[in-house]
């Protein structure tokens, strides 16, 4: 196993020098800025409200990191449910809450949430109703979460509209077309929004025909301002596909969690979704860019500065879905930390363009072998490794700690692999297929991984009974906060992994796990309820939102 991840790393260092200088020829180098700013990227957490919850990773470097401290290692045995939200709906529900000045903003497939962030009173609700068409049956339906900027909340919905809304009546303020619900585009990704334009991308690059875009749109119009594809048809990139036909039209590049953005240099991080048909290799011979890779875009024009393909060659569907963590080490060294689905964890120094390293961070096996016709269990498994949700990092002890899902996959190539089906998924399998079979119930389980960031040592894991693909964080009181599928909350010690707290939701829980204050009180909020039986096997009975506090000191025992 040692091997197998050596060898990889050396040919990702080769490839990722390879695609630098693809990029050095095709746009300048936005990435040159001299050394004393760097420092502006990785403090970018202590510049917001940090009584807030900004955004999807809260910051826009997506480091996962809250500096409140009121719940700590001391205390936090005492944590309680204080309020919760009954959205009163079943869905696949896995959204990040964000929280501005006391509110908490919801978003679930269909409607949008302003909630009393320390009550969980409903101020507003605003439902969509504007499906004019059935979407594909193996359309995306879940969306990630809303961002908020200037009273306005913005989100994209299942329709192929993304809309603003004022922040404190939920009126609609404008809705923009971004995508083809007839075609199996949606728009699940939590946006970016940034000195008033909205960033966000298309999904469904596992559904035949659909290639993945970033886009960018005024903040107050809803005007488009320019659009990358991820998997283009004509332009640098496409050489690197074979031509398209009929039976394998370009698919792929799908990129359906949020982005990250390095205010500094104006710099757009986008992590994006594998090719497809996603199973059968031989078919889409090539890098097939700009899949498996973080793309980083000029935020003001939309040109490519570089990029880096994390996962070349992939027929796993190990996507690259969380945004990246922009941070800076002990050591000064200006990091990128990306988790994948392949299961490790990458430190790429972003002035040397190198990766410092490659963690394994869940369990690896028959990562190299062929997909058959036969049948091929690897893992992890299309729903293992890091799904949406990415690293948090912890600058007061140099450490990454990154959730994941120990799931194993069993795929068969259809022999021949089907043509595409425009509008339903092109994986390679054979018909009738979707995504492999699961392991048996109960072998599934998940890791919470401590990495130092200068070194990739892994310092502490917690092996979780469920998988972890809910969202992670660190705070300012020397604690972590995840949940895994089994509904179970926890905090554990950012040094040792010490659990110092648990709470049973029984509810499944694969989204946002927030905190933030109001009115001096700090909250943990969690999104529970995922709805998912045909792809993790979980089942919520009602999406809610779990508040959770410190009792008052009358109530303490």
């Amino acid at each position: 196993m040692k091997r197998h991840g050596l060898r990889v790393l050396g040919t990702c260092v080769l490839a990722l020098a390879f695609r630098e200088a693809m990029a050095a020829a095709r746009a300048p180098d936005n990435d040159a800025a001299p050394a004393a700013s760097v420092r502006a990227t990785a403090t970018q957490a202590t510049a917001v409200n940090p009584n807030n919850w900004s955004g999807f990773a809260n910051t826009h470097d997506s480091q996962r990191r809250s500096e409140l401290k009121e719940i700590n290692r001391d205390n936090v045995s005492r944590l309680k449910v204080s309020a919760s939200y009954d959205l009163r709906e079943t869905s696949n529900f896995a959204p990040a809450p964000v929280v501005i000045d006391g509110v908490m903003y919801i978003s679930a497939n269909r409607s949008t949430m302003a909630i009393d962030a320390a009550t969980g009173a409903l101020k507003w609700k605003h439902v969509y109703n504007e499906f004019k068409v059935s979407p594909p049956p193996d359309a995306i339906n879940n969306n990630r979460g809303v961002a908020y900027a200037d009273g306005r909340i913005f989100r994209g919905v299942g329709n192929g509209y993304l809309y603003a809304h004022d922040a404190t009546t939920g009126r609609q303020l404008w809705r923009a077309k971004a995508a083809s619900q007839k075609a199996g585009e949606s728009l699940p990704a939590a946006p970016q929004v940034w000195k008033g334009t909205v960033y966000t991308t298309l999904a469904g690059g596992d559904i035949a025909g659909v290639r993945g875009r970033m886009m960018a749109f005024d903040a107050t119009t809803g005007k488009r301002k320019w659009t990358f594809e991820l998997a283009p048809l004509t332009g640098p990139g496409s050489e690197t596909w074979p031509k398209p036909t009929a039976r394998a039209p370009r698919t792929g590049g799908g990129s359906y969690s949020s982005s990250t953005l390095d205010e500094e240099r104006a710099l757009l991080y986008v992590p994006v979704g594998n090719a497809a048909p996603d199973f059968d290799l031989a078919s889409r011979p090539g890098l097939n860019l700009y899949t498996n890779s973080i793309v980083i875009l000029d935020a003001g024009t939309g040109k490519l500065s570089r990029y880096y393909q994390i996962t070349p060659g992939d027929y796993h569907d190990w996507d690259v879905v969380a945004p990246p963590a922009l941070i800076t080490t002990r050591d000064g060294v200006r990091m990128m930390s990306v988790g994948a689905k392949d299961g490790h964890l990458y430190g790429i120094d972003l002035d040397t363009g190198r990766t410092s390293y490659r963690t394994e961070i869940t369990k690896l096996l028959n990562v190299e072998a062929p997909i058959r016709a036969a049948g091929t269990r690897f893992c992890p498994g299309i729903r293992g490794g890091v799904q949406w949700n990415g690293p948090a990092f912890d600058p007061s002890s140099n450490t990454l700690f990154i959730g994941t899902a120990d799931v194993c996959t069993t795929v068969k190539l259809g022999n021949p692999p089907p043509p595409a089906k425009l509008g339903h998924t092109f994986s390679g399998e054979p018909g009738g297929s979707f995504f492999g079979a699961f392991d048996p119930p109960g072998e599934d389980s998940g890791w919470l991984n401590a990495i130092d960031a200068d070194s990739g040592r892994t310092k502490w894991r917690y092996h979780a009974e469920a998988p972890i693909i809910a969202g992670v964080i660190s705070t300012g009181g020397g604690l972590v906060f995840t949940a895994d599928l089994k509904g179970n909350v926890m905090a554990f010690d950012a040094l040792d992994g010490r659990m110092l707290w648990k709470d049973a939701t029984r509810q499944p829980v694969g989204g946002g796990v927030v905190t933030y204050a109001v009115n001096g009180r700090q909250y943990i909020a969690v999104a529970a309820g995922m709805e998912s039986d045909a792809e993790w096997r979980v089942k919520g009975t009602r999406a809610q939102i779990f508040i959770y506090s410190l009792p008052d000191e009358q109530d303490s025992p």
